[in-house]
């Protein structure tokens, strides 16, 4: 069997929603001992050598010229955005932001005509909405709607930003690969924005709170392999599709995972309101795979 791009890029998003998936899984274990920006800080960092080993001579032969505005663009947007997403979390609850992460591809994909020239094609579109359509879904509540919460909640009004962020940085992340080689671009946009965030902790007196990931060495050592799969991973797939069906595919994925493993690993209940979205999601995942 012939591998073709789009192939290759189900096959790269796969395996990065499964390590998005233990990523998810190992920061919330983290989440239990340490800050949410000490957090950051050492996850960001410590991926950084791994990255390093995967680059090699990689980092050699980045293009400084070409590199530094997409990428140091996306370091400050991915710090913004990072805190951005702490502070929604600390105002509001869970239930009312995290489903707004569910707007990213469409804004990936509003944002990639302009930036990249990057047209869905109009089943790419029913696939991205479908697969958007399934995230909130899944996700709402039944006492409060989302619209309703953006009224009444500024963490929700915070999340829609951090859910633009991300995806202008998915678009600038592959404006910089034209330029950088993924681990190359993993290793520098970590150390950027890890960088920062350190920065941010010793201005505020809080570096102290980075030793308590003694007591979790071996979770923060997992977190650490996950995170630069899911992130290699995802750069390796915008390097041979478009940046829409990268954010679609991936929270397509990252949800279907996180319903099952639920249900296997936690024994949560699969309801009709999981179900729809899971189909929604299916349905949308298999308008990508139709020949354009």
């Amino acid at each position: 069997m012939v591998m073709t791009p789009a192939l290759y890029a189900m096959l790269y998003l796969l395996g990065s929603a499964l390590c998005w998936s233990g990523f998810d899984v190992t920061r919330k274990q983290l989440a239990a001992v340490l800050s949410a920006t000490a957090l950051v800080a050492l996850l960001t960092l410590g991926q950084v050598p791994l990255f390093l080993i995967w680059a090699g001579r990689d980092l050699l032969e980045v293009q400084p010229l070409g590199y530094l505005l997409p990428g140091g663009l996306g370091t400050a947007l991915n710090v913004a955005a990072n805190l951005m997403f702490i502070r929604a979390v600390q105002i509001s609850p869970l239930s009312l932001t995290i489903p707004l992460l569910g707007l990213t591809p469409v804004f990936a994909s509003l944002l990639a005509i302009p930036m990249l020239g990057e047209v869905p094609s109009i089943q790419a579109w029913l696939g991205i909405l479908l697969v958007v359509g399934g995230a909130l879904w899944l996700n709402r509540r039944t006492d409060i709607s989302l619209l309703a919460a953006l009224r009444r909640e500024r963490g929700s009004l915070l999340m829609v930003g951090v859910s633009l962020l991300w995806a202008l940085c998915s678009a600038l992340d592959k404006l910089a690969l034209a330029h950088a080689s993924p681990a190359a671009h993993g290793a520098l946009q970590c150390f950027g924005v890890g960088g920062v965030i350190l920065i941010w902790l010793l201005l505020r007196g809080q570096l102290h709170e980075l030793g308590r990931v003694r007591r979790v060495k071996g979770t923060f050592l997992l977190a650490i392999a996950f995170g630069v799969g899911a992130l290699g991973l995802q750069f390796l797939a915008l390097e041979v599709t478009f940046v829409s069906l990268v954010e679609a595919l991936k929270r397509a994925i990252g949800v279907v995972l996180a319903v099952f493993a639920g249900r296997i690993f936690f024994g949560e209940t699969v309801g009709r309101q999981k179900l729809v979205s899971v189909l929604l999601m299916a349905i949308g995942v298999a308008f990508f795979a139709m020949p354009g």
